[in-house]
């Protein structure tokens, strides 16, 4: 009987099972969506870049706890295997990457990708939505919670400064070398982006050297104890 199905080229796997009084049909694989079809090929070029091997990259996830043959490995990046979440994050750690870089592509232009079979955006969009800074405009009467960014960036929380009480720092002068510092920055060179990178420096150095002073503080408490 089995033998007379796969002539037709139909597959046991495939067949209809009765379980008690009912017969219960096969699920139907689903197709791969768009976040699946860039997972693979970002797998493919990444490990590519890497010089990893499939072996090595199985190697890898093994070692991480989340093991994934090679044939299922090399059935991924042919588009035949689904990847879960649990097998996503394993390969960003496996790979040295973001998952959030598995997903989306390399660049973040203004080129117009899919992010699911009924929903697109631009790539760098899709990058901030992804990241957490900014929800993606919807146009289906959508609402989107107004503290999008609060919720998806409990490590970098967004500055609730109002703009009345920055007017005021300024208008009393608190602001006036902040001010002056940044536009012989920018006068020198510096970009907008680099000089904010300085200031972040500047705080976690001054974090970190708050650290170390508790540090010696404590260890001076413990010695005299």
């Amino acid at each position: 009987m089995i033998r007379r199905f796969q002539k037709y080229g139909i597959h046991y796997g495939q067949l209809p099972t009765i379980t008690g009084r009912f017969l219960v049909m096969p699920n139907k694989p689903r197709e791969q969506g768009p976040s699946s079809s860039r997972v693979a090929a970002t797998m493919r070029e990444l490990r590519k870049a890497r010089s990893l091997d499939l072996a090595d990259l199985s190697s890898r996830l093994t070692a991480l706890g989340q093991p994934i043959s090679l044939s299922a490995l090399s059935n991924i990046e042919l588009g035949q295997r689904r990847v879960d979440v649990d097998d996503l994050v394993a390969l960003a750690l496996a790979l040295g990457v973001a998952p959030n870089r598995l997903l989306l592509p390399a660049s973040a232009t203004t080129t117009t990708i899919p992010l699911t079979p009924t929903v697109e955006a631009d790539e760098s969009s899709a990058w901030r939505w992804a990241c957490g800074e900014h929800s993606l405009p919807r146009d289906d009467g959508y609402t989107v919670d107004s503290t999008f960014a609060e919720a998806n960036r409990p490590h970098d929380p967004p500055d609730r400064t109002r703009l009345s009480e920055i007017r005021k720092l300024d208008e009393s002068g608190a602001v006036f070398m902040l001010r002056e510092g940044y536009r012989t920055a920018i006068d020198a060179g510096m970009t907008p982006k680099s000089v904010r990178n300085y200031l972040d420096l500047m705080d976690t150095m001054a974090y970190a050297a708050a650290v170390a002073e508790h540090v010696r503080e404590a260890g001076g408490k413990l010695h005299e104890s």
